[in-house]
């Protein structure tokens, strides 16, 4: 089961997620619930069990595409351990970077399918070194912005507190992105190869960093109206004590 070839394969496989992870903690560097060493640890383990899950699938020659789901859902619950914010705002960032990663996986994968996959050999997210590569190209390219776009976000969400909202609004961008996984999850020759799978990934880009923009903006909106309330709210306050100062002088 654990055999030269799928540790090879496992290796490039957790080698290919570990820039995603460090994607996701980065913005919120200082705002951990632990120190930096149990983060580590914490997402060390998690990785662990992912490398070793990669090599029992790659040894019984399974696909990773089918366990994508769950490594999500524990490495998600991890991020919500770690990182010390309101779970709905946490919530709303994670799913910023999941999209991220939907989009520039699925995009290398079209590529990598497109243009270095020979016809009528299958495909697998489980290969050699040269797939990996050829699919850390995309994020090695946006990366930058991408750090930059997620610093911006995770500042104004941190500074919006209006905490009924983030209870349902982080199911916007989810819900979406759930649709588009659904309707482009198959990661075969077929699928991918065809402009319907790309449109449906660079469509997702695009409308995710307009919901993103959208909301973000609304909310820094909506916090500049409360500040300008309660700015004028204190000079009412001040306006009716030199009132009361005024009339106590004239008596």
């Amino acid at each position: 089961m654990f055999t030269p070839s799928s540790l090879l394969s496992a290796s490039c496989y957790t080698i290919e997620l570990l820039p995603f992870h460090f994607l996701a903690y980065y913005p919120f560097r200082g705002h951990f619930r632990f120190p930096l060493w149990f983060v580590l640890l914490i997402n060390g383990v998690n990785m662990s069990a992912q490398f070793l899950l990669c090599c029992y699938v790659a040894g019984t020659g399974g696909d990773i595409r089918s366990w994508d789901i769950l490594t999500a859902v524990v490495s998600m619950a991890a991020y919500l351990f770690c990182v010390k914010a309101q779970v709905p705002k946490l919530l709303f960032i994670y799913t910023l970077v999941v999209d991220y990663v939907m989009i520039v996986r699925g995009i290398a994968v079209f590529l990598d399918i497109r243009f270095f996959t020979e016809p009528g050999h299958g495909y697998t997210l489980l290969g050699m070194p040269s797939g990996t590569i050829i699919r850390l190209i995309p994020f090695i390219i946006t990366a930058p912005f991408m750090l930059t776009f997620l610093d911006i976000t995770k500042r104004r969400v941190l500074g919006s507190h209006a905490l009924q909202l983030w209870r349902t609004i982080w199911l916007i961008p989810a819900l979406t992105s759930f649709i588009v996984l659904m309707f482009t999850w198959n990661l075969n020759i077929i699928s991918v190869s065809g402009m319907a799978f790309l449109l449906a990934r660079v469509s997702l880009l695009i409308m995710i960093f307009i919901v993103y923009h959208i909301l973000v903006s609304s909310l820094e909106s909506l916090k500049l109206q409360g500040e300008a309330k309660e700015r004028a709210r204190s000079q009412e306050q001040l306006i009716h004590l030199q009132r009361a100062q005024y009339s106590m002088l004239q008596k």
